[in-house]
């Protein structure tokens, strides 16, 4: 059975270059004798809908929403300590997005924790707010499917999550007091 058949139209699923997307309708497209059945995706936030052939189900460019566990395993990454990345801003840019667009709810993870720091700092350059606010979407956008619950919500959990590690990241700082 084809991969195809396992989506349905009013499912949720995530088109790896675009993010979460419903399934608004299943296509059979003609041209003289080829025949191929497409998935009509929409994408609430942009306002887009994309058609996408069943070759491209089948080279995983979509896949389910993620499971609970996958969730849980995303909360462990972005709560981690930040992974210090040296060189060029371009070529860490270039990364991170190639992270985002691969689909990967875990390559997104990465990119949320690596990048988190306090929004409002001042040398945070456009471009990597823009790759942050990206990733975070990606994260909230099927968190927020997954549990039912508002775009908004997910986007501060997972906001809340990674900065209290980066709360945590700073206890080296700290005066350690030896109990008696």
């Amino acid at each position: 059975m084809k991969k195809s058949m396992d989506f349905k139209i009013g499912e949720y699923c995530v088109y790896k270059t675009h993010g979460v997307a419903k399934i608004s309708d299943i296509q059979t497209i003609e041209m003289k004798d080829f025949k191929s059945r497409c998935l009509v995706l929409y994408f609430e936030r942009e306002k887009l809908k994309v058609t996408v052939s069943e070759s491209q189900i089948e080279n995983m460019a979509i896949r389910k929403i993620s499971s609970k566990n996958d969730i849980e395993e995303v909360f462990v990454i972005i709560s981690n300590g930040i992974k210090k990345i040296k060189g060029m801003w371009s070529r860490r840019a270039k990364e991170y997005e190639e992270k985002i667009n691969s689909g990967n709810i875990f390559l997104i993870a990465e990119v949320v924790r690596d990048l988190t720091r306090d929004i409002e700092e001042s040398d945070r350059s456009f471009s990597e707010r823009m790759i942050y606010e990206t990733a975070v979407y990606r994260l909230a956008s099927e968190y927020a499917i997954l549990e039912n619950i508002s775009l908004d919500e997910a986007t501060n959990k997972i906001i809340e999550v990674s900065k209290q590690r980066v709360k945590f990241a700073d206890i080296s700082k700290c005066d350690l007091v030896e109990e008696a």
